[in-house]
C-alpha cells in the first residue's frame, strides 16, 4: 500500500501545474485498509491554487466507496 501511495505522489507531482512544483508538507492520514488486491481510486481536489502554493486534498478509496486514507498536500510552485 505504501508503495502504491508513493508512486501515485511522484504522478501527480508534475500534473499540478503546469510550471514545476515541490512538494512542502505532506500529511496522511491511514483511515482503514484495503485487501491485498483491491484496486484504490485516488481523487485529488484543490483546496487552494495560488501563484506561489497550491493546496490539495486527495481522498483514496476502496471501489466500494470505502475511505482507506487521506492526504493533505501544501506544493510551493517553482
Amino acid at each position: 500500500m505504501r508503495r502504491r501511495i508513493a508512486w501515485w505522489r511522484k504522478c501527480w507531482c508534475g500534473r499540478i501545474s503546469a510550471r514545476s512544483t515541490a512538494p512542502f508538507e505532506s500529511k496522511t492520514n491511514f483511515i482503514g485498509g484495503a485487501k491485498e488486491g483491491a484496486t484504490v481510486i485516488a481523487t485529488a481536489t484543490p483546496v487552494h491554487r495560488g501563484r506561489r502554493t497550491q493546496v490539495w486534498q486527495t481522498r483514496l478509496e476502496t471501489e466500494d466507496g470505502k475511505l482507506v486514507a487521506v492526504v493533505m498536500q501544501t506544493q510551493m510552485v517553482l
